[in-house]
């Protein structure tokens, strides 16, 4: 619909003559009967006048299709949202950019493909050099998000990166500075929200605030540090020391097997003492770990493949907790890593073990076959 199409069924919608609404308007009716026969359109300084006269946007004046340009936008967000919940950041990094090309005032698009090529950057997607245009764009959008968005949804994350990049460009107090501007954890969200809830609600918001808690203890967990002359801080076996508390740590937050998510975690923790183990010469503590870390793998991809899970463990006892409310690779991802695990030249002694090719043959079996529903 034009803009003087427009004009006439609005101001028909009023019972107005063009002279009534010239009047409103400070024009002549000659300029109205123009616009309205699409022989001139309004000036631009006259626009403003229009909407709020008729209480409409200048989109809707301007025949702008908002409702499509939104669908438009959802498609696309949500196909390269798609590709990142399965792990394939690069093309969700190049959806994510052709989306913004496409709305290039929308933050959220800004924030999700930061997200995609600071993993590619992290994982050598890139060559040195376009990792550096990466991040300097990446770095660009987060002060444009600080400087124009409202939503702090969209500007936490835009600090807690721009403090990263500055400590990794060496000016530590900027850095320093720029996290002042986040709440303390005390005053964020999962911690506040069980305070203000009562009965159920307030029960499983404690329970996933639990949950939130266990997720970053054990990420911290497994981190090993540089010292100031660029050793690592634990050793090899303090490291391994460090999964098997990791192990701990999950039994004593779920008992009678009740893991779910975490059945990822406890696969990483036995591979990384399968290895351990082979390194050292026990050739029974390796494929122990194996085995373990071969039944995580398939308890996950389970759980990945998005049927109801109810936890039975006291701490979660009836916790709703299903697998595709969790961002995950695929469901076979973790299979094939046990297995390109296995793969690894430490195992060459074992290859030969009716245990080893027990397990390797079960994850074969079970790999690709696990299709979401």
């Amino acid at each position: 619909m034009s803009i003087g199409t427009t004009i006439k069924t609005l101001r028909r919608g009023r019972d107005l003559t063009q002279e009534e609404l010239a009047e409103v308007l400070g024009v002549s009716a000659k300029a109205v009967s123009q616009w309205e026969n699409d022989r001139t359109a309004p000036d631009l300084a006259q626009i403003p006048a229009i909407c709020t006269y008729f209480d409409i946007s200048a989109d809707t004046l301007l025949g702008i299709d908002t409702a499509g340009r939104r669908a438009m936008r959802d498609e696309m967000f949500s196909a390269a949202q798609q590709l990142a919940q399965i792990g394939q950041h690069l093309a969700a990094a190049e959806a994510f950019s052709a989306a913004l090309a496409r709305f290039p005032d929308d933050f959220e698009i800004m924030c999700f493909l930061n997200y995609s090529e600071f993993v590619c950057i992290s994982q050598g997607r890139y060559t040195e050099e376009e990792a550096k245009a990466h991040r300097d764009a990446c770095i660009r959008r987060n002060e444009r998000t600080l400087a124009a968005c409202t939503d702090d949804n969209l500007r936490y994350p835009a600090i807690a990166s721009l403090a990263q990049c500055y400590a990794e460009d060496g000016d530590h107090a900027r850095a320093k500075e720029m996290l002042r501007r986040l709440p303390d954890m005390a005053d964020a969200r999962n911690f506040v929200l069980p305070t203000i809830l009562t009965g159920e609600e307030r029960i499983r918001a404690e329970q996933w605030l639990l949950f939130d808690v266990l997720h970053y203890i054990r990420r911290r967990m497994m981190w090993n540090f540089s010292t100031g002359d660029g050793t690592d801080f634990y050793t090899r076996d303090e490291m391994a020391e460090k999964h098997r508390k990791v192990l701990a740590l999950m039994e004593l937050f779920y008992e009678d097997g009740d893991i779910g998510f975490y059945h990822n975690d406890v696969q990483d923790a036995h591979l990384h003492l399968a290895v351990y183990e082979a390194e050292n010469g026990n050739r029974d503590g390796a494929l122990d770990h194996l085995r373990l870390a071969a039944e995580s793998a398939l308890a996950f991809t389970d759980y990945c493949l998005g049927e109801p899970y109810v936890h039975t463990s006291l701490l979660f006892r009836g916790l709703d907790n299903r697998g595709d409310q969790v961002s995950r690779n695929t469901p076979d991802t973790n299979i094939d890593e046990v297995l390109n695990t296995m793969a690894s030249a430490v195992f060459d002694g074992m290859r030969g073990d009716a245990e080893f090719v027990q397990i390797a043959d079960r994850l074969k079996s079970c790999s690709h076959h696990a299709e979401r529903p």
